[in-house]
């Protein structure tokens, strides 16, 4: 149930706060995905690759955390990932 309350600034006012009407919603939670693309293969040792992580109903803002074998890497935004393997 979702309702609003108001309260006034004005002194002397009868019936503050007041509160809305309630309605009822059914929110339906959306699936969670990420993709993540290389920008090349089979590199050697030493070799810089990046990694672009792409979300799906990621929301306004979401934050990534990247994983090799080696290290973690944080990103808060669709900015490539950089890492040295």
């Amino acid at each position: 149930m979702w309702w609003q309350e108001l309260t006034s600034s004005e002194a002397r006012i009868s019936g503050s706060p007041a509160l809305s009407n309630g309605i009822s919603m059914t929110v339906y939670p959306l699936p969670v995905s990420i993709g993540i693309a290389a920008d090349q293969n089979g590199v050697c040792d030493g070799t810089t690759v990046t990694l672009l992580a792409t979300a799906v109903n990621g929301g306004r803002f979401p934050s990534y955390l990247g994983q090799s074998m080696v290290s973690t890497i944080k990103a808060m935004n669709l900015i490539l990932f950089m890492s040295e393997y």
